[in-house]
């Protein structure tokens, strides 16, 4: 709601800018790929938790290695909010 009533108060240029379209399109290109990296450390966190899981090492152990490989993703969270 706040974005409509920004985008209806604010008062828009005559001609579209590429300039602007441009810059609004690499900062779209940057986010996505910071998100798919995300997803990517996600899954390879779940696979290895999963292995670890059936291989019978120690929970301590297993934690450790959960907390070491899932700091990259904890880290990208600022950025999503």
């Amino acid at each position: 709601m706040r974005l409509c009533a920004e985008v209806s108060e604010t008062p828009q240029p005559l001609r579209p800018s590429c300039e602007i379209a441009s810059q609004m399109e690499a900062a779209f290109r940057e986010r996505v790929n910071h998100l798919s990296g995300i997803d990517r450390a996600f899954k390879k966190s779940r696979e290895i938790i999963k292995a670890l899981n059936s291989s019978g090492l120690a929970l301590c152990v297993m934690a450790q290695v959960a907390l070491a490989i899932a700091d990259p993703c904890v880290a990208g969270l600022p950025q999503l909010l």
